[in-house]
């Protein structure tokens, strides 16, 4: 493969990438603007108006029947019998009922109601994620661009948009885990009536991503020093 065919291959790679790039924004935008009308809608309304019920229940069903009269009745009286016990913070009770072939258990039978504005916040800090992965989806576009229309893949100005890359990703290193983060106090608030306890923690793959996108930010950059050597030599 000549220079020539290697830079048109990058030239096309860049456009490929504006278009998905482009793509991807459109669709972050509108996310962005639905999130947004989200919340409004949420503030407008008035307490109490939309509530949203939800339960949660654990159950084991125990046929001592299916042994085949192997299991007498002392020995089904040991299945009988309550408990409490915690998982995740969470306080649970397990209680029991007993028919003439089966021993039911029954955890935490738990139902709930929510008022609809108790997740304005939770919507709220997915705009901040949407805008997050919009801000760096513009830095990518940015990238292809250069890629785009460059003359040679070391040039300074794709090593300084790889480095701003690299720099726009870091704030996911600790808001990476935030989807996750929601999602968990939606359903601990939605099912369980409680508030997850919110806790900061570092994203080391995403850590990793930006480690290597600065490294190649480098390692174009000595490739720009060599090419200009190169052609001071000439």
């Amino acid at each position: 493969m000549n220079k020539e065919t290697a830079i048109k291959k990058i030239n096309k790679m860049g456009s490929i990438g504006r278009v998905i790039s482009t793509i991807m924004i459109v669709i972050l935008i509108l996310g962005d603007i639905a999130a947004i009308l989200g919340i409004a809608a949420l503030a407008i309304i008035p307490d109490g108006l939309v509530t949203v019920k939800g339960s949660t229940e654990l159950r084991m069903d125990v046929n001592p029947s299916v042994a085949g009269g192997n299991i007498d009745d002392s020995m089904v009286g040991n299945f009988m019998g309550g408990g409490h016990f915690s998982v995740g913070g969470f306080d649970f009770e397990m209680e029991n009922t007993q028919s003439r072939d089966n021993i039911s258990y029954v955890v935490n039978p738990y139902t709930t109601n929510i008022d609809i504005k108790n997740f304005t916040s939770i919507v709220a800090a997915t705009v901040g994620v949407i805008t997050m992965a919009l801000i760096n989806c513009f830095f990518i576009r940015s990238l292809c661009n250069a890629f785009k229309s460059c003359s040679s893949p070391f040039e300074e100005n794709i090593v300084k948009k790889l480095r701003n890359l690299a720099f726009s990703l870091i704030p996911w290193t600790v808001l990476g885990s935030l989807t996750s983060i929601l999602s968990g106090a939606a359903i601990s608030t939605f099912l369980m009536g409680s508030k997850q306890r919110f806790t900061v923690s570092i994203d080391l793959s995403m850590l990793l991503v930006v480690a290597i996108i600065l490294m190649l930010s480098y390692i174009f950059k000595y490739g720009a020093v060599l090419q200009q050597e190169s052609d001071e030599t000439l």
